[in-house]
């Protein structure tokens, strides 16, 4: 079995970094042990991510979920949303419009 511990142990709001701390808690039949890791989180504001992603024309926003994966159900963003998983998608490509000469 393993049970996991995550700790935030520093946010940064001006360079937009949330630092954390992970253990994992590992039981087998044989021993236990701990494994420890950091991660560094970039964080937004629901605004900030709409601005990121208007930089990227190209890509679109499929779906956004949290962290229950659950692929039926999409959440909404809103102003106590926390732990997402964006799905974005390449857009297509604009059809070119031909030039039809009449005759």
């Amino acid at each position: 079995a393993i049970a996991t511990h995550l700790k935030t142990f520093e946010l940064d709001l001006e360079k937009r970094t949330e630092r954390c701390r992970m253990v994992m808690h590992v039981h087998t039949p044989k021993r236990s042990f701990d494994i420890v890791d950091e991660l560094v989180f970039r964080t937004y504001t629901a605004p900030q991510m709409r601005e990121l992603l208007a930089t990227a024309p190209d890509l679109e926003l499929a779906a956004t979920y949290d962290f229950s994966y659950q692929i039926d159900e999409p959440i909404e963003i809103g102003p106590e949303t926390q732990d997402i998983v964006l799905v974005l998608r390449k857009r297509a490509p604009a059809r070119k419009r031909s030039r039809r000469t009449t005759a």
